[in-house]
């Protein structure tokens, strides 16, 4: 009887193979996330100005509700940005504080309540039951419907659009409702001028509410 004595050959490369494929992978990974930008954070920044102290009469008592809506992109924290009026994108890698709506409510609450007009000033959930039937006192809703970048060929403009009405306690209909629209030049792309755009816009936006809010012939 014969027995064959023929062996399987060795190969040799595996292993070499093995311990470069171990090498590579870590500066494969190293690779990729050098290649995702990191996730910047912007926030508005409009400067202190002297508080405005007026006399209010009967209204000192008075609180103040403010509510906002606004489309769900506003109501998320990446920043929006359009080339078209058909179309809005938002910002993989850059990103508000907290979303517009609620940045552009804070800011209105906190300027208001310098005003010293309102006993409190506080930002509420949008309930139309109690818009309508509001017996705590007065109520102001902001619609927000631009709060973004919009690009005109090399051009680009910090774009902010809200609508607002102002309702008395125990008001069915409001007693004043007016709409706020600024398109603001920027110097560039970056968000950094964008921030600065809006937070020049929404200054003024918030001037021209409190001068609708402290202007008594719209409630007596």
């Amino acid at each position: 009887m014969i027995y064959s004595s023929k062996k399987t050959p060795i190969n040799r490369g595996f292993p070499i193979m093995a311990i470069i494929g171990f090498a590579v992978v870590p500066f494969i990974l190293i690779g990729c996330s050098l290649s995702i930008p990191s996730t910047l954070i912007y926030n508005l920044y409009i400067p202190s100005k002297t508080e405005i102290k007026i006399n209010a009469g009967n209204n000192t008592n008075q609180t103040l509700s403010i509510t906002i809506q606004s489309p769900n992109y506003l109501s998320q924290p990446y920043i929006a940005y359009r080339d078209s009026q058909y179309k809005v994108e938002s910002s993989k890698y850059a990103r508000w504080d907290i979303s517009p709506d609620k940045l552009v409510s804070e800011e209105f609450r906190y300027k208001i309540s310098k005003m010293g007009v309102f006993e409190k000033v506080t930002v509420a959930a949008f309930n139309p039951s109690k818009y309508l039937n509001n017996s705590e006192g007065m109520f102001l809703n902001i619609y927000l419907k631009r709060f973004e970048r919009i690009d005109e060929r090399e051009i680009s403009y910090a774009e902010l659009d809200f609508d607002y009405e102002i309702t008395l306690p125990d008001g069915l209909k409001p007693i004043y409702t007016a709409s706020f629209y600024r398109k603001i030049k920027i110097a560039d792309k970056s968000y950094i001028e964008l921030a600065k755009g809006l937070s020049s816009g929404i200054d003024e936006g918030i001037g021209e509410v409190m001068g609708k809010l402290i202007n008594r012939k719209y409630y007596e």
